[in-house]
């Protein structure tokens, strides 16, 4: 298990989970056929977008106190410009 990650994995970390999270999403658009389904589905990941996005934004805020959480991993400053 992971036990601290710097501001740099965090943002790699947060634009691999968002992609494929887009990709999850133009999946389930192309292939669920009832519409109930598929704007439920697209609802929860549309939610889990925000909640990656939030949290990145969260951490990269937070970088120069040193003490930040990304989904409750610790997440440690190395001291560098963090830029958005």
């Amino acid at each position: 298990m992971i036990e601290t990650l710097d501001v740099g994995q965090v943002k790699t970390v947060a634009v691999v989970i968002l992609v494929g999270l887009v990709v999850l999403g133009l999946v389930i658009g192309f292939l669920v056929q009832k519409i109930v389904l598929k704007l439920g589905l697209l609802a929860v990941v549309a939610v889990l977008v925000a909640a990656v996005w939030w949290q990145r934004v969260a951490v990269l805020s937070c970088a120069r106190s040193g003490s930040c959480t990304f989904f409750g991993v610790d997440v440690r400053s190395v001291g560098e410009h963090v830029a958005r």
